[in-house]
């Protein structure tokens, strides 16, 4: 595992983050968002993933985003830092780069970053 404070600041807020909490599923586990950005998301899950591993996920936006019923919105990260969760119950906290996102994703995080103030985490 590597802690994200070894990461150079610059690489690790290239882009606003807002807090906001939200389900993520993946193949091996589900979790839930601590914030995202358009580079990437931070997510709680009791599934210990490794560095470098490619996920293929979902992020379930909520009507109030999606302007209809809830949405799965499928995405591809690339694990760049995980660390033992002493916040919550979930075991794991996560931070992954996107390395793939539907137009419709991006269309949402866009709507996310306009409708909330961003807060730097």
């Amino acid at each position: 595992m590597t802690d994200p404070s070894s990461f150079d600041e610059l690489e690790r807020r290239q882009a606003a983050r807002y807090s906001i909490k939200m389900p993520i599923k993946f193949r091996r586990g589900k979790g839930m968002t601590r914030n995202i950005s358009a580079q990437g998301v931070c997510f709680q899950t009791d599934a210990g993933l490794d560095l470098g591993e490619v996920l293929e996920f979902s992020l379930v936006f909520g009507s109030s985003f999606a302007r209809r019923s809830n949405i799965g919105v499928r995405c591809e990260g690339r694990v760049v830092w995980t660390r033992r969760s002493e916040e919550t119950e979930a075991g794991y906290e996560v931070g992954a780069k996107f390395t793939e996102v539907l137009f419709e994703a991006q269309s949402l995080i866009r709507q996310l970053s306009q409708a909330m103030t961003a807060t730097q985490v």
